[in-house]
């Protein structure tokens, strides 16, 4: 008798693993299909951003929501269809060096940042590459050039991002 518990206790344990590895899978899936999709509006807002309507603010000499010292320039680019954002550029100049955020929109939402930074004096070198993908206001996926994104660096860094997209969208212009 004991025996056939043990028997039937391993083949539900192993059921179990199945169902689990099975309920994981379907997630990456959906997760996977997710981005792809995010991807694909992506490029299409890059294959028509001659389009779009485009507005570009300065930046430079206001207030900067940057802790840096040595910013020389930043400007705000806009991308809008029928005057809702689809999708913008902040780009910041220091001394040889930058970073540009590009920020996708799809129906008022954040859907995907793509950020890097530049070095030299010709933007002729790109390095730290971050891809993050939005659903709902929350961080799907993080594609970093560093492997180790923790949880609690997870959340501090969708904060952080979220942040950074309501500042841009507050400095839309209002006439365009």
């Amino acid at each position: 008798m004991k025996r056939r518990k043990i028997i039937i206790n391993h083949k539900f344990l192993t059921v179990c693993a199945f169902v689990i590895l099975f309920l994981q899978s379907s997630n990456l899936f959906s997760e996977e299909k997710e981005i792809l999709e995010i991807r694909k509006y992506y490029q299409s807002v890059q294959k028509d951003l001659n389009q779009l309507s485009q507005a570009k603010v300065d930046y430079t000499h206001k207030n900067s929501h940057v802790d840096e010292t040595d910013l020389l320039s930043e400007q705000i680019y806009f991308y809008s269809k029928k005057k809702e954002i689809v999708r913008i550029v902040g780009d910041m100049v220091f001394d040889c060096s930058g970073t540009v955020n590009e920020l996708t929109y799809k129906e008022k939402e954040l859907i995907f940042i793509y950020s890097y930074q530049w070095m030299g004096c010709n933007r002729e070198g790109k390095h730290s590459e971050e891809r993050y993908y939005f659903k709902k206001d929350k961080l799907i996926s993080w594609k970093s050039y560093k492997e180790n994104n923790t949880k609690d660096k997870w959340k501090k860094k969708e904060t952080e991002l979220l942040k950074l997209s309501n500042f841009y969208q507050q400095q839309f212009p209002k006439t365009n």
